[in-house]
């Protein structure tokens, strides 16, 4: 379970705005000093080739939308893919979209704390509908969180 200090975003997106979300936290922590990283889009990339950069690199940040009251599919899938392969000594932040019902955020957090057990990193981003510049500046807070965490190690 030995890993490389770089960070993987996953995001699953339905219009737009948490793939938005990922570029914004990505260039955070690329100015923040993190050399190698990786984002997966859940819905267009095979998910063995983002559970081999998760196991490559200690930071992982993932994001979804709420969906029917619930979270995205494909990020359910992954992670129910990292929990049964048991992958290990990981740094998570995580964020997550809404319209009227924000449940991504929280059921994210649910998988941390019962099947997943990674360290969480940062404070989890809550954006409804769109990307404001109060989000914009918590996005940039969490990629700088775990940059910081990243380097330090």
């Amino acid at each position: 379970y030995e890993t490389e200090p770089g960070l993987v975003i996953c995001y699953g997106t339905m219009y737009g705005n948490t793939e938005r979300m990922a570029e914004i936290i990505a260039r955070a922590a690329s100015k923040a000093g993190v050399k190698n990283i990786v984002m997966y889009n859940i819905s267009k990339t095979h998910h063995s080739y983002i559970l081999r950069d998760i196991f490559r690199y200690r930071g992982l940040i993932v994001g979804a939308p709420t969906y029917n009251a619930g979270l995205y599919h494909e990020m359910e899938v992954l992670l129910s893919e990292l929990a049964n392969k048991d992958v290990k000594n990981h740094l998570l932040g995580w964020y997550g979209s809404h319209c009227w019902a924000s449940k991504a955020v929280a059921k994210i957090q649910e998988w941390n704390e019962t099947k997943l057990h990674y360290e969480p990193v940062g404070e989890p981003v809550d954006m409804k509908q769109a990307i404001t510049p109060e989000v914009k500046a918590q996005c940039e807070v969490l990629g700088k969180a775990m940059a910081e965490k990243l380097l330090a190690e």
